[in-house]
Order: structure tokens, then sequence, then C-alpha cells
């Protein structure tokens, strides 16, 4: 038993990697270098790590929820066993998802409402599913995957690509704010709780090398398709706001 609860050193520094990366690409935003623009390599070099941050610390994070989860559903935990281990965890990712936005708040020159729901509260609403996702076999969870994965192709103007980023952070009523937190702020459900999926189908997979390298190949030709896609068309590949691949 103590050897299941021993903490992964490697899993650690990959998070804590993802974290700074984070870090580096909110601060470029906020303070960004003098004579460096959008078209800079160096500019490029940021947002190429930038944009590698979140989904790596999603999927990171959901992978050590599902291992933590699919423990104590092998001990066999009670109701209210869980309740005192999700209650908890929700509590302080919603309070630092406070405090992140308390310290980058637009009023201090930063990029965040003090209400605005971020990857913490995406988090957090992921520790309350895990009893779900921990009872639901590999493969309804690479169904579900598939299904967050293809929904912005689905969401139409719900996910309203046309606003920009303080309006994206930001909401004049209750109904907005669930908006944000579920379909169109900086960190959705739909889709976000995709990486939090693979997190949990990786971890399964951790035995199965032919299915890893499989899916490797597929991410390579997905990210190479979107790519031709990005230069046929003459549009961004990826972009914050507006229009992209």
């Amino acid at each position: 038993m103590a050897g299941a609860r021993m903490r992964l050193k490697h899993i650690d520094r990959m998070r804590a990697i993802a974290i700074l990366c984070m870090v580096e690409v909110h601060t470029a935003a906020i303070v960004p270098p003098e004579g460096i623009t959008v078209g800079h390599p160096a500019a490029f070099v940021a947002a190429a790590f930038g944009g590698m941050a979140a989904p790596m610390f999603v999927t990171i994070s959901g992978w050590g929820m599902y291992r933590s989860a699919s423990r104590r559903l092998s001990e066999g935990h009670s109701t209210v066993q869980w309740t005192s281990w999700i209650i908890p965890r929700v509590a302080l990712l919603c309070l630092c998802q406070l405090l992140v936005n308390l310290l980058l708040n637009v009023e201090r020159g930063g990029r965040f409402e003090w209400h605005t729901p971020g990857v913490l509260t995406l988090l957090a609403i992921s520790a309350a599913l895990c009893p779900v996702l921990v009872r639901a076999t590999t493969r309804n969870r690479s169904l579900a995957m598939l299904a967050f994965g293809i929904s912005p192709l689905l969401l139409g103007s719900l996910s309203e690509p046309e606003i920009g980023w303080f309006e994206r952070v930001g909401a004049e009523s209750a109904e907005e704010w669930f908006a944000r937190l579920l379909l169109n702020g900086t960190y959705p459900v739909v889709p976000w709780m995709f990486y939090v999926l693979l997190g949990t189908v990786l971890h399964d997979l951790s035995a199965d090398t032919t299915t890893r390298e499989r899916g490797i190949v597929f991410g390579i030709l997905a990210t190479t398709v979107t790519l031709a896609l990005s230069v046929i068309e003459e549009i961004d590949w990826a972009n914050t706001s507006g229009e992209a691949v």
C-alpha cells in the first residue's frame, strides 16, 4: 500500500514544467518585451510553449486524479469517504482560482476579472466527476473524449468565436458566468474536458505500448493536417480569439 501511495517524481516535474510555461506566456502577455512583435520568432517560441502548457497540465492533472480515485475505488470507499476526499479539493481549487484572478486582475494590469472561471475551476469540476469517471470503462471514456474533441465543430455560435479576450474573461450575469465556465470561457468544460479524459485513458494504457504509439502517430498526423489546412486556407493555425483552424 505504501508503494501505491508513493508520489511519482517525474509526474511532479512535468506538472511543474507546465506551470512554469503557463506563467511564462501570461507574463509575456502582461509585460511584453520591447521590440518583440507578434510575428517575431521569440514570440512564436513563447506561444508554442504557452500553448503546450495548459493541455499538458490538465492532462497530467486528469491522470493524477484518476489514479488517486482508482485506488480509493479499489479500497471500497463509502459515499462519506468520497465526499470528504472531493469537497476539500474542489474548495481549494476554487479558492486558488480566485487568488490567481485577484493577483492577475485587469485593474492591476493583468488579464483576468476576479470572478473569471479558469483552469483551476475546470480541475475542480473534474475532481467532482472523479467517482463517475473511475467507474466508466476505458471504451466509454474514449468515446466521451472523442465527443469533447469534436465539440468545437458542433458548438457553432455557442462558443462565441468572435468575442475578444476581455469579453471572454468577463461575465455580467450568473447565466453568462456559467456560459464562460462551460462553453466559451478561457478553459471551458466543453471542450477542455477532453484533456482530463485523455489523462484517464493514458493511465489505463500505461502497459499498452502499441496503443500508445498508435496514438502518438495519430496525433502527429492530425497536427500535420491542421497545419496544412492553415497554410492552404491562409488563416491562423491557432489564436486566442477570432478565426483560426
